[in-house]
């Protein structure tokens, strides 16, 4: 399944990585969940008294247009299947997001979708997208829209939640739990959050770092990932084509399987055990 909406940073791409690395879990979470493109992809289990999925933000717009999507998701559809892709309709999307508070939560997750989808590089409150000669963005727009419904489906069956993200881990923190984790690039505005500090990444690592549930978190290669991580846990660094021409990227993948603690085989996601993935990604 895809995402709602395309998202600056989103997984998409490496999802296929990702989801090779997962171990077995009773409750899955991402505390920071953006388009929850890993979630969105991954095999589906079906929730029972003993497995869960929550998906958490700090973002209360993204948040927003998820429970919406989930709770009104009919007339949300409805009214985006209405709107046109067009200048107008992203300048109407902007102009709510920052006059939030004057404005209805179904407004405003219409805003939100419009806002991200036809904003420049999937980047919210950016000049409108308009391609030329390369894209129809009009048919891309109409694409976009006929994922929601299976989407909403999805959302049902959710947790969703708002809050910092080391307040989500401590909440659902326990044996059993899987957290993937995919936090903003430190020291910089690139992104949907208004930069992420040396410190907060610092407080990320340590609150991982004495967890009880498994954990994968994506970063870029950096001085504050610990030295005793590359020797207890497991790295990956995936190579990938960015979208900008000649560039490629590389991501590390830094996973502690902690499943150990699971009986249950009904309930175990991975078709193939975690240390046959190690293998074959070493």
């Amino acid at each position: 399944m895809q995402p709602a909406f395309s998202y600056y940073g989103g997984k998409c791409r490496m999802a296929k990585e990702i989801l090779k690395l997962i171990p077995n879990h009773v409750t899955y979470v991402e505390p920071f969940c953006g388009s929850a493109a890993v979630l969105f992809k991954k095999n589906y289990i079906e929730p029972s008294s003993k497995y869960q999925e929550v998906i958490n933000d700090r973002n209360g717009y993204l948040i927003n247009f998820y429970r919406q999507l989930r709770n009104n998701g009919e007339q949300l559809i409805e009214k985006l299947e209405q709107t046109l892709y067009s200048k107008a309709e992203h300048e109407l999307a902007i102009k709510i997001a920052k006059n939030i508070d004057q404005y209805s939560e179904l407004e405003r997750a219409w805003s939100f979708y419009v806002n991200i989808q036809q904003s420049f590089s999937s980047s919210l409150n950016k000049v409108w997208n308009i391609s030329r000669c390369s894209k129809n963005m009009s048919f891309t727009w109409a694409n976009k829209l006929k994922n929601l419904r299976e989407i909403h489906s999805r959302l049902l069956e959710l947790t969703i939640e708002n809050e910092d993200a080391i307040k989500c881990i401590q909440k659902w923190d326990d044996h059993g739990v899987f957290f993937y984790v995919d936090p903003p690039y430190i020291n910089t505005d690139c992104g949907h959050y208004k930069g992420y500090t040396v410190e907060q990444y610092k407080e990320l690592i340590y609150t991982l770092d004495h967890c009880k549930g498994s954990f994968i978190l994506s970063s870029y290669e950096n001085e504050y990932l610990p030295k005793k991580w590359k020797k207890e846990f497991h790295e990956l660094k995936v190579t990938f084509n960015s979208k900008i021409k000649d560039k490629s990227r590389t991501e590390v993948l830094s996973f502690v399987d902690r499943s150990r603690y699971i009986k249950d085989e009904k309930i175990k996601e991975s078709s193939k055990k975690f240390g046959e993935i190690l293998r074959a990604a070493s």
